[in-house]
């Protein structure tokens, strides 16, 4: 009589063991289903906004671009401090990440005198080698065009100020040595 007793209390243990386990497991489907569903749903210049609301940072969006697949480039404008950022937004498996972020005040614009731009790179992904690169500065709103690395950068009008945002996306490695020509 002993024995069925010691074996029915390890059934009852099994049953509680296997349900709790069940539930543990439709909780964490649940928990990760939404979290993938709302990342799915959002855009990145949402994640953006609220990494920047953490900050109890207002930033203007000046420019949002598709760089490759999963990486869009962000131009945004900080009013209290007169500075223009670019980010580098990442879109990963359950978030997005921003994996590059680099500011300039607007008094370093970019004149024949002086032609330098700011330059930033980041990996593509961990599993390839691969770099990315983007060189970029703020430029007189007269100026028509700016070669860097012989190649024709980007130009976008900031509405607000008689400045624009010169920019250039490349492969490869960092380098500090571009040449840059302003006409």
């Amino acid at each position: 009589m002993e024995f069925h007793i010691k074996v029915g209390k390890m059934k009852s243990y099994l049953k509680y063991i296997v349900s709790c386990t069940i539930i543990v497991i439709i909780l964490c489907t649940t928990y990760f289903g939404i979290i993938k569903w709302r990342h799915e749903n959002t855009k990145p210049y949402d994640y953006v906004q609220e990494y920047y609301q953490k900050k109890n940072e207002i930033r203007e969006l000046i420019c949002e671009r598709k760089v490759d697949e999963d990486s869009y480039l962000y131009f945004l404008y900080n009013n209290k401090k007169d500075r223009i950022s670019c980010l580098v937004v990442k879109k990963g498996i359950l978030s997005y990440k921003i994996i590059v972020e680099q500011s300039i005040g607007l008094d370093h614009v970019l004149n024949k005198e002086y032609p330098s731009v700011n330059f930033t790179a980041y990996k593509k992904n961990n599993y390839m080698p691969s770099t990315k690169w983007i060189a970029w500065n703020i430029v007189d709103k007269d100026v028509k065009t700016v070669w860097i690395e012989n190649q024709v950068a980007n130009l976008i009008d900031l509405e607000k100020d008689s400045y624009k945002i010169c920019y250039l996306i490349g492969n490869g490695k960092k380098r500090t040595d571009l040449i840059v020509k302003i006409e």
